[in-house]
Formats: structure tokens, sequence, C-alpha cells
């Protein structure tokens, strides 16, 4: 991601829709913390829908 191409995600309207438990899972449950990872609206709808609405 590149604040130069304007292919950013600003963390607050991403925190506001989604919420931050989604954020968190992600984060923790998408691999190593050195690996690249590719977040986006529907990676975190998948999340929030097969992990946290199962709660």
């Amino acid at each position: 991601m590149s604040k130069h191409l304007g292919n950013t995600l600003e963390p607050i309207p991403l925190l506001d829709r989604h919420g931050a438990d989604a954020v968190r899972w992600f984060m923790a449950a998408v691999g190593s913390p050195w690996s690249a990872r590719r977040i986006g609206h529907t990676a975190l709808q998948e999340v929030v829908r097969k992990v946290l609405l199962t709660y």
C-alpha cells in the first residue's frame, strides 16, 4: 500500500465499519507478524461472518 498511489485504508473508518475485534482477530489469525497481509473490507467481512458471529 502506498499513500502516493492512493490505495491505503484509513484505520478509523475501518474500525468503525467492522469493529476493533474483527481487526484484532484478523491480525492475530492471518499468520506470522513479519509476513505481508492483504487487509480489506471483504477480508474483514469474512472474519466477522465466519468467526465472530459464530460466538
